[in-house]
């Protein structure tokens, strides 16, 4: 839930950063640009933040992420180290294009939504009023399942028109808004020295 949070801060960020400069660099032309011509532009400025990307992007390997978060079966794969495959992030200094933004989006939400969410307190967290409000939870989990079917009918889209990509941020503002203001439902309890997540992978 943590790491849904900190991408869906920094996408859209970066979007607004990409929509912002695009609406700078094509001042002098808008007055006389037809709708074709911009949306060519806009498909232009796109595939530059694409060519700058340098993190490895891997669609076969992210669709089978979703396919294997969203079947019938919850069960991880895991690499030769053990370590879900699910949980391996790329380096933090890589350079992210719109594609890896909104993989990163896609793939954090699958996380938050089939993550083994608390149905009990652990002993070992902190007293919190919030540990037990299981309605909330629930409403929480819906709340972001909700957000994945809009986003996943208007991403694949902010390729070829720019409003899609005001829509995306839009429905990224909204979760954004909504986890900060249920924040101590999901955020990490600290106890001394150790930290417990509230929810865990299987």
């Amino acid at each position: 839930m943590d790491r849904l949070y900190t991408t869906l801060g920094d996408s859209v960020d970066f979007f607004n950063e990409i929509d912002s400069s695009f609406e700078e660099e094509t001042k002098a032309v808008r007055t006389y640009a037809t709708a074709a011509v911009m949306e060519e532009l806009w498909k232009c400025k796109v595939a530059a933040t694409e060519a700058g990307s340098t993190e490895i992007q891997d669609k076969n390997s992210h669709l089978r992420h979703r396919s294997h978060m969203c079947g019938p079966s919850l069960k991880r794969s895991r690499d030769v180290a053990g370590k879900p495959d699910h949980l391996i992030q790329p380096a933090t200094a890589a350079k992210i294009g719109f594609n890896g933004y909104l993989q990163r989006i896609d793939h954090d939400i699958l996380d938050a939504i089939y993550c083994r969410w608390p149905l009990e307190k652990p002993e070992s967290y902190e007293e919190s009023p919030f540990c037990m409000d299981t309605d909330s939870l629930q409403r929480l989990r819906d709340k972001i399942w909700v957000q994945d079917q809009a986003l996943r009918q208007i991403t694949n889209k902010i390729y070829r028109t720019r409003p899609c990509l005001k829509e995306v941020i839009k429905e990224c503002d909204m979760l954004l808004v909504y986890m900060e203001k249920t924040k101590e439902l999901w955020q990490i309890h600290k106890k001394g020295k150790n930290t417990e997540p509230v929810f865990s992978s299987f």
